[in-house]
């Protein structure tokens, strides 16, 4: 594969291209040269390559180069909630061993989508992890970004973004909609669909029918209105942009992969200084609904401000609803500053519309299940959304009450899963319910009789140290009393317990 030589003459008397199906404004890329760093809508850019390998030729050349994934609930809130250890290393992966892993089904992403590693880069992972005192890889990859950008990509103005990320998707695999800086995809071979809506313009129907849904570009193509996204097909060698903030999801119509050219995400640092925050806001003017600001600016002041770094976390959830995993992290963030009732409200609001979009109560759930509300729901997804829930209100906001609802939601779809009923038997403890608790352990040890993590902590529920600390448990909490949000926690508890359906109570009646 090679760029196209188009004449600037063909440039000049040809700029617009009538190609496929596009409700952007389609040219050829030597046209669009001029303007590239500059364009502020949408553009398609025909011919750029010319192709002369396959997915499975890409695959044998270049299956070493080493990827850093990026889950889907990631690409979701962009990434810029954390306070993991910027010193450690995220995990790598070849694109040979992930295709791999996905043939034995030991993936639960349906698609590689992260940023590929150069030889530097590979360097400066080797360096970290020895100064952390790290089992280093053996060996470095036999080939990295360096190869594919000099055998592949373009050497004119997008050489000099810094981000390139890969993305691999077999024959109808998908991505979510996700949003950052401006960026360039470059399509190596296959075919994908793009669904995309202007800056924060996602309506909140179509984000409330992704909760738990599979990326659907039938779905979307459906849709009519304002709810409707700009569609655009891209074929091997077209290149398309989308301008900052956009939001964009795609569907590869067949076994795909592109490459993204962008500039990466700044990180805001804690306390950062009035100059980064005024930008912020100065940002937020031009662009009033896009999540990530709030997000940036709240961190900008976090530790100096804490009631506007609350207040534009909220206002992010508020501008972003029924963004599950936005809701998650920015309720753990809040219990982590010491915004313990924020995060509590938060976090109950969350456990009510999951519980609505996975139409928990059915006596019987399929592999898919129709809710009028939500539309399909993905039970591989639900079980990630569940599992993440159940963990932020056991550890984060010491809501175990509101965690076993999670962990017996998670248990519903796959019974057998043992750190989740390690997990729900945990919740029970710390609620004073010994007795509960070894029930679910020993359920547990009928799937895996010999799991010495089950069995180990069923000898620790009978120690007399264990019931003294449930008698303490059970004291304290009745002397705290019950909430309306507790209450809702107990009946839904109750109602999935006993395969009923849960209702939410209607507004303004507890």
């Amino acid at each position: 594969m090679r760029f196209s030589s188009f004449s600037a003459a063909t440039a000049l008397f040809f700029p617009v291209v009538a190609f496929g199906d596009c409700d952007f404004k389609t040219i050829s890329y030597e046209a669009g040269l001029e303007d590239l760093g500059q364009l502020t809508e949408p553009v398609l850019m025909k011919g750029a390559l010319t192709s002369d390998i396959s997915f499975e030729g890409f695959i044998k050349k270049y299956g070493a180069l080493e990827v850093i994934p990026r889950a889907s609930l990631e690409l979701e809130v962009d990434g810029r909630i954390s306070l993991d250890d910027p010193k450690k290393p995220r995990p790598s992966v070849s694109i040979s061993a992930y295709l791999h892993q996905r043939s034995q089904n030991l993936q639960v992403e349906r698609v590689l989508y992260g940023q590929m590693l150069s030889a530097s880069d590979i360097d400066e992972r080797i360096k970290t992890l020895k100064a952390a005192e790290k089992d280093v890889p053996e060996g470095k990859p036999s080939v990295t970004l360096d190869d594919l950008n000099k055998d592949l990509l373009p050497k004119d103005y997008l050489s000099d973004l810094k981000l390139s990320a890969l993305y691999v998707g077999r024959e109808n695999s998908a991505l979510p909609f996700q949003s950052h800086q401006e960026s360039y995809h470059i399509s190596i071979t296959g075919a994908n669909k793009w669904f995309v809506y202007p800056p924060g313009e996602i309506p909140k129907e179509v984000r409330a029918h992704f909760i738990l849904a599979e990326m659907d570009g039938e779905y979307l193509s459906e849709l009519e209105g304002d709810m409707r996204p700009k569609t655009c097909e891209q074929d091997e060698g077209d290149i398309l942009f989308i301008p900052k903030y956009y939001s964009y999801a795609r569907v590869s119509e067949l076994d795909s992969i592109t490459v993204a050219k962008m500039q990466p995400h700044t990180p805001v640092k804690p306390k950062s200084g009035d100059e980064t925050t005024a930008k912020l806001t100065a940002e937020i003017e031009k662009f009033p609904k896009v999540h990530q600001l709030y997000v940036d600016r709240a961190l900008s002041v976090l530790g100096s401000n804490p009631d506007n770094c609350i207040a534009d976390m909220k206002k992010a959830v508020e501008v972003s609803p029924y963004n599950l995993a936005l809701s998650w992290q920015v309720a753990r963030l809040m219990s982590r500053i010491g915004a313990k009732g924020e995060a509590l409200n938060l976090g109950s609001k969350t456990l009510k519309i999951l519980t609505d979009a996975s139409g928990a109560g059915a006596a019987e759930k399929t592999e898919e299940e129709v809710h009028p509300d939500f539309g399909v729901v993905s039970e591989q997804k639900a079980k990630i959304h569940w599992s993440k829930f159940g963990q932020l209100l056991l550890y984060d906001l010491q809501m175990p009450l509101e965690s076993i609802v999670c962990f017996q939601m998670r248990l519903r779809i796959s019974p057998d899963d043992i750190p989740t009923i390690l997990l729900k038997a945990r919740a029970l403890t710390m609620l004073g319910a010994l007795e509960e608790a070894k029930t679910a352990l020993r359920e547990g040890l009928h799937y895996d009789a010999d799991n010495q993590q089950l069995k180990s902590m069923l000898e620790e529920l009978d120690s007399d140290e264990a019931k003294n600390l449930a008698e303490t448990m059970r004291a304290m909490r009745s002397s705290q009393g019950s909430s309306e949000d507790e209450a809702f926690s107990k009946e839904a508890l109750k109602a999935i317990l006993k395969n009923q359906p849960i209702r939410r109570p209607a507004a303004g009646k507890k």
